[in-house]
């Protein structure tokens, strides 16, 4: 117990150091003894040594709290007119950490004592796992890192999920894994404390299988055969779409017809035509239309001369029968081969 004592007047406390969480209650004592009996001239101050006012008095019989006004967190507690000028801090505050003195006065005799408060504040963790979450067989890596809280801070890494504990966290509030596997996936919790108290964050690991990235890795590889499949049949149709036209053009241009060199068109019937020098006429009898070669009196077509086909008509008609007797005409463009 601390005093302090001038003639008459002896100042005590009980509680000259003080620790006390973030947002909690303290209690101050200041505990004095007069041996003046007139009371009326009391006067009892609490102030902080860093402040310029008193953050609560009692002087001229009233109460006053320069420091926060009428909403003060600061209160007598005791009974203060009879020795006991003990006082509250409500909620305390950051703010608040200091050195205080209690002074009493009383007609002329003056003692004071100091209290020292400290405010403690729980860590309150971060906790993070680096590179998001991790494929079979890679190292892993969780971090909680407690920016606010009274030092010392101690970590610890506790799974959840299920429940066991981990040895292999280190002071900094690292927990590294390698080589994770698929009994890794779980919920990890980390406690950050100090001498006053805890507070935790969780992190949930969930290692992906290889399936899954293999699954990834096909369907990329699926992507861009279904692409080629594609340009390939593009490919194909604009080739099948070329060689259709082209085609299309070549039998339209060598497709049989019944326009005679001179520009009008051939009778139904006309004598046959004798063979000259550069044309060769063919005619067939109806006893001569059938599906055997022409006879030998009329000479095939030549092949080392272009042949224009002037007069076709077919063997046999969609109905399986002989059509009537139609002459056969071709003519050959160019030398025969009786001029060569």
């Amino acid at each position: 117990m601390a005093a302090g004592t001038v003639l008459g007047m002896r100042v005590t406390t009980n509680t000259q150091t003080l620790e006390i969480a973030e947002g909690d209650t303290v209690h101050m004592s200041c505990i004095y003894v007069t041996d003046a009996e007139n009371m009326q001239a009391l006067d009892i101050e609490w102030l902080r040594v860093d402040a310029l006012k008193p953050v609560v008095m009692y002087t001229d019989g009233e109460v006053f709290t320069p420091l926060e006004g009428s909403n003060s967190r600061y209160n007598f507690n005791g009974d203060y007119l009879n020795g006991d000028a003990s006082i509250t801090i409500n909620s305390t505050q950051m703010a608040d950490d200091g050195t205080y003195i209690c002074k009493v006065k009383k007609h002329g005799d003056i003692s004071s004592v100091e209290v020292t408060l400290t405010i403690l504040v729980k860590p309150i963790p971060i906790c993070s796992l680096e590179g998001g979450q991790p494929k079979i067989n890679e190292d892993v890596k969780m971090k909680c890192i407690a920016d606010t809280g009274t030092p010392e801070i101690s970590y610890t890494w506790t799974r959840l999920i299920p429940k066991s504990p981990i040895e292999n966290a280190n002071v900094l509030g690292e927990l590294w894994m390698k080589n994770v596997t698929l009994d890794d996936s779980g919920l990890y919790q980390c406690n950050a404390s100090n001498r006053i108290g805890s507070n935790g964050c969780t992190v949930l690991l969930s290692v992906i299988p290889k399936e899954e990235s293999a699954k990834s890795g096909s369907n990329v590889a699926g992507i861009v055969i279904g692409v080629l499949l594609l340009v390939a049949a593009l490919g194909a149709l604009g080739y099948f779409i070329f060689w259709y036209y082209t085609k299309k053009n070549n039998s339209t241009r060598n497709f049989p017809n019944d326009v005679r060199d001179d520009g009008s068109s051939p009778p139904t019937s006309r004598p046959p035509t004798r063979h000259t020098d550069r044309f060769h006429t063919t005619d067939f009898d109806d006893d001569d239309y059938r599906d055997e070669p022409p006879p030998s009196h009329s000479p095939p077509p030549p092949t080392n001369n272009p042949v224009l086909y002037t007069n076709v008509f077919p063997l046999i008609d969609k109905d399986g029968n002989k059509p009537p007797s139609e002459r056969v005409d071709y003519v050959s463009i160019g030398k025969s081969d009786e001029d060569v």
